[in-house]
């Protein structure tokens, strides 16, 4: 998949969307992404969220989709996620795809396309035992 399709599946997808930027050199996306899941999971039994990333000149754009249980986590998920970044901030929180999609195009001014430059997760649905 493209990072436009990305970008179009998570605006269609879940009630909420969240668009955080992670400012810094080297960010973990891989460690964060799966804290971010484990963290998603602590909080909420059955769900279902998409997070999709992509790396800029500045770090990095962070993109959830889901229910608004899901959304309000990665606010305090972020804001308690130390050492991988320099410092955050929530672009979008909110319900509008359209506003979510606006939002995301602001932010692809900073792109890097270089390597693995963007990614995403797959459709996620667990139930908490």
């Amino acid at each position: 998949m493209s990072l436009q399709d990305y970008i179009n599946t998570l605006s269609q997808h879940g009630t909420h969307r969240t668009v955080a930027t992670l400012v810094g050199d080297k960010i973990p996306v891989k460690p964060l992404c799966k804290a971010l899941k484990m963290r998603i999971q602590d909080y909420v039994g059955m769900h279902q969220h998409m997070i999709a990333w992509f790396k800029t000149t500045q770090g990095l754009v962070l993109m959830v989709s889901g229910s608004r249980v899901v959304t309000e986590v990665v606010e305090r998920f972020l804001a308690g996620y130390e050492g991988a970044f320099q410092e955050f901030q929530v672009r979008y929180a909110g319900t509008g795809s359209k506003v979510f999609e606006q939002t995301v195009n602001v932010e692809l001014a900073d792109y890097v396309q270089f390597g693995r430059s963007f990614g995403a997760s797959r459709t996620s649905t667990s139930s908490k035992e």
